[in-house]
């Protein structure tokens, strides 16, 4: 179901003040219904839908999805043309998703994942200072100059470094800014604890069915449409010696096959467990589109994106993922507190400098951060930092290693 730009166009003109009632205006009335924002909602809210709307405008196609095994879940996708939308050659078309029980809780997902990536494309005015770019220490000094293909995303003729890992991650949206540079650093974190699992080969500890984190997740399942098979599906505590929570939601079919993960660091553990499922299920609905597209069009049709999803779902088995601890065990310290300068403090105080680069002026109304943490690993990456040097040479490695296989597309 296509979102069209006329009715997203209505419906933010209504939560502007200038949309009245009008049988031309349908489309934006019955969008802003199904989203669930017709009810009026206090100022930084309706300031927030609005810049959510003007977001969606600048992609072609918005559309909802289904996947017809999870009844309950709302899930929309975008296509943004950058090249189109900053009006600069050279630049990718990307692909931005979102899924939430509810219709408004997906649209907002999808579109703070297309600000993030809009945020970040460099313009003409970010220019100054040729290749570098200052950034600032989580403390808001100044923390020297950094590489600008670190920060930005620049046409492929003006690149003088090709980052190890995706510009993506560690780059968040939120509704202010503390939240959004909490947002990006617990990605930084999650990566960092996933990468020393995945590829690192360090054992992770499967959480009790009676955990409050896996009831939380099981919730939240049941609230999606249904929870699979006994034994399908697993939560595992990733967390890592920085002491930041960290899950991965895992399931297989009835084989042993059909791997599908989800991942995500929060304050709490389970947080980070209703996080993952979240995640967990859009990995689903990402394999089932790519199957969906080779049946209709035929493997040339698929991307890159779509192979790693149907290659990662139809290699990695259950047997080949023996790396959970048999009990579980201590974690390392408690949870460092809930706001990013506290998270910020303790990888600090364990030799990881934090920067941070906010992106003021690229999405009017979406504060985007950009999270950089030094030392710590990421997956998907080409880097070897030592810590995922030393995890790999103790172990001999995890999946990832060991199969050449990264858990994300």
């Amino acid at each position: 179901m296509e979102l069209p730009p006329q009715a997203l166009s209505e419906a933010m003109a209504r939560l502007q003040g200038g949309g009245a009632p009008s049988e031309g205006a349908a489309g934006g009335r019955r969008l802003l219904a199904w989203l669930g924002w017709e009810a009026p909602v206090e100022e930084s809210r309706r300031l927030d839908r609005i810049a959510l709307l003007r977001v969606a405008l600048l992609c072609r196609p918005v559309f909802g999805l289904v996947l017809p095994s999870r009844p309950g879940l709302c899930a929309i996708g975008a296509r943004l043309d950058l090249e189109s939308a900053i009006g600069e050659a050279g630049l990718p078309v990307l692909g931005a998703s979102g899924v939430g029980l509810t219709p408004g809780r997906a649209f907002a997902a999808c579109m703070g994942e297309a600000a993030e990536r809009l945020a970040q494309v460099e313009r003409p005015e970010d220019r100054d200072g040729g290749d570098m770019v200052a950034l600032c220490s989580w403390q808001g000094e100044p923390a020297g100059d950094w590489p600008r293909d670190l920060v930005f995303r620049r046409a492929a003729a003006r690149r003088t470094l090709q980052p190890a890992a995706p510009l993506s991650i560690g780059c968040a949206a939120g509704p202010c800014w503390p939240s959004a540079r909490r947002a990006a650093l617990l990605e930084v974190i999650e990566r960092d604890a996933v990468a020393l699992w995945w590829r690192g080969g360090i054992p992770a500890t499967r959480l009790a069915a009676d955990h409050p984190a896996a009831r939380a997740a099981t919730a939240l399942l049941r609230e999606g449409g249904g929870v699979p098979a006994a034994g399908a599906e697993m939560l595992l505590d990733l967390t890592t010696d920085l002491g930041v929570p960290t899950v991965a939601a895992i399931a297989f079919d009835g084989s042993g096959s059909g791997f599908l993960c989800g991942t995500a660091a929060g304050p709490l553990l389970e947080e980070a467990a209703r996080a993952a499922v979240m995640e967990r299920l859009q990995n689903e609905l990402a394999v089932a589109l790519a199957a969906a597209k080779r049946q209709e069009f035929g493997a040339s049709a698929l991307g890159p994106r779509d192979r790693a999803h149907l290659l990662r779902h139809a290699t990695v088995t259950a047997e080949a993922l023996p790396i959970i601890a048999a009990a579980a065990a201590p974690r390392g310290p408690a949870p460092p507190g809930p706001d990013f300068a506290a998270i910020a403090g303790r990888l600090q105080a364990r030799g990881h400098a934090v920067l941070v680069h906010d992106h003021r002026r690229a999405v009017p109304g979406i504060p985007v951060s950009r999270v950089l943490a030094t030392g710590l690993a990421c997956e998907p990456s080409t880097d070897l930092p030592p810590r995922l040097a030393a995890a790999i040479a103790r172990t001999g490695g995890g999946p990832g290693h060991r199969m050449r296989v990264s858990l994300f597309a």
